[in-house]
């Protein structure tokens, strides 16, 4: 169950209480959905709402290993090491590495997808600003993997 109602679209809060009284209406596992972003709020999330589960949409673009540090999180208390930038980056190569294996690379928005990989990474910006004017995906991908040498 999804928090949010159709006309908030994508602003406001997901409404916790009232996936919770869903939840307590219900003999069927119910899993919650919104305002998912990192190991806190998952907590949270399960915490208030009682629910079976959880379902991560926005947070996990860009960022595939939210779900190993969710799971991790919840079952140990403790959070993964702070290596998000070096994650994300290696996350990104493997994903064009797939994407190259399966001749995928053209049918897909690669800029999209290489703006949610390099968002909150120094330097990130200048480099997102150079994505927007290549319209190949190779020159993209070399210009991501130039950026990896740089900061590793």
């Amino acid at each position: 169950m999804h928090g949010r109602t159709a006309a908030q679209m994508y602003s406001g809060n997901s409404n916790l209480e009232g996936i919770r009284a869903v939840k307590n209406e219900l003999s069927i596992p119910v899993i919650a959905n919104g305002d998912v972003k990192d190991e806190e709020s998952a907590e949270r999330t399960l915490e208030l709402t009682g629910c079976d589960g959880l379902m991560i949409g926005r947070a996990a673009m860009g960022n595939p290993f939210i779900f190993k540090k969710i799971r991790h999180y919840l079952e140990t208390g403790e959070k993964l090491g702070a290596d998000k930038p070096f994650r994300q980056l290696e996350d990104f190569n493997s994903y064009i590495s797939l994407l190259e294996e399966h001749n995928l690379l053209s049918s897909i928005n690669l800029r999209m997808h290489a703006h949610w990989f390099t968002k909150g990474l120094r330097g990130s910006r200048h480099v997102r600003e150079k994505i927007n004017g290549l319209e190949d995906g190779k020159a993209i991908t070399e210009l991501i993997r130039s950026f990896c040498q740089e900061i590793y």
